[in-house]
Order: structure tokens, then C-alpha cells, then sequence
């Protein structure tokens, strides 16, 4: 949690950890095994807070994220390439089918305005990786 000023803006990226995963850090919540949300149905649950220039008091927002709403696009899934990325460097077992050529054409599709050529040198080292994963 932190805060935000007025005119800023933030990128989270969360990693998501399956249920029974030795790498959860926190309790059990709306995904329990006791709960009756299946997982097809939704793929999250996001809960966002937000307080208006003057107030005291924030506001919840509370909303399931599903399956229809993945449509990633521009500074996002760039985004979303780079973590699946590091993902894979680090050999994590949940990135299911997900592979160094998916990783390279969601940044290539996703690049955008790349002034100093950061972005085209990610989609670089992205190349190399897979080919030393060979």
C-alpha cells in the first residue's frame, strides 16, 4: 500500500500465486479453498482505495477482474512481457506455457516510443536468454 499525489501515476504488477503454492506470503482471503469462487470464473479480485484532493476519507473500490477483461495492451503488457520475462529467468513453475518467443512478441507488439532504444535492447536480452535456455 502507499500513496499517490494528485497528477501522478503508478504501474503495480502483482504476481499471482496458485493456491497450495509453497510461495505464499500472506492468508488465506477470497480464494480459499473453502471459498465458492471457482477460478475459471474469475481471475482476481482487485480492492482499490482512493481519497479526492481535500477529503479525509478514501473510497473502496471492489471489483472481480475475469477471463473477458485480459485484453493487455500498450505500456501494460510491455509490462506484463518484462515480469513474464524475469519469470522464466528465474525458472518459476507456474508460468505454465509461457515461453521466451511469448515474452519477445507481447514487447515487440507492445514496444511503443522507445527513444533511447531501452525497450528494443529488453526484446535483445530476451533473444540471448532464450537462446542460452536452449
Amino acid at each position: 500500500a502507499g500513496d499517490i499525489g494528485a497528477g501522478h501515476s503508478v504501474t503495480a504488477i502483482f504476481e499471482v500465486t496458485p493456491v497450495g503454492s509453497d510461495a505464499i506470503l500472506t492468508d488465506a482471503l477470497r480464494y480459499s479453498q473453502s471459498e465458492a469462487v471457482s477460478p475459471s470464473e474469475e481471475l482476481g479480485f482487485l480492492k482499490l482505495r482512493y481519497k479526492r484532493s481535500g477529503e479525509d476519507t478514501s473510497t473502496l473500490i471492489e471489483t472481480p477482474i475475469l477471463p473477458s477483461d485480459m485484453h493487455l495492451q500498450g505500456e501494460a503488457a510491455f509490462a506484463a512481457a518484462i515480469a513474464g520475462f524475469g519469470s522464466l529467468l528465474r525458472g518459476v513453475d507456474y508460468t505454465g506455457d509461457w515461453t521466451y518467443a511469448d515474452a519477445i512478441a507481447l514487447a515487440n507488439a507492445n514496444r511503443g516510443d522507445d527513444p533511447y532504444g531501452y525497450r528494443t535492447e529488453a526484446v535483445t536480452l530476451m533473444r540471448v536468454a532464450e537462446t542460452l535456455d536452449r
